[in-house]
């Protein structure tokens, strides 16, 4: 959506820049933090929905997307 940076943003402060899946802090390489869609329905940008992950892993939630890598 036209919101989707400032809700990424918010998803990426909530979790202090940390990468919920490996832990991986990413305040010095914001650009490293990804935000996930759990039931991978971009259109759900509901909070329960989004997970903050570092590229590695959001790359393993989606190992036949080569975009993620």
């Amino acid at each position: 959506s036209s919101n989707w940076s400032s809700i990424a943003r918010m998803v990426k402060n909530h979790c202090h820049w940390i990468c919920a899946e490996c832990g991986k802090d990413c305040t010095n390489t914001p650009e490293e933090l990804t935000v996930h869609h759990i039931d991978e329905n971009k259109a759900n940008e509901s909070l329960s929905n989004l997970q903050p992950l570092c590229k590695a892993c959001h790359a393993k939630k989606h190992p036949n997307k080569p975009h993620y890598k």
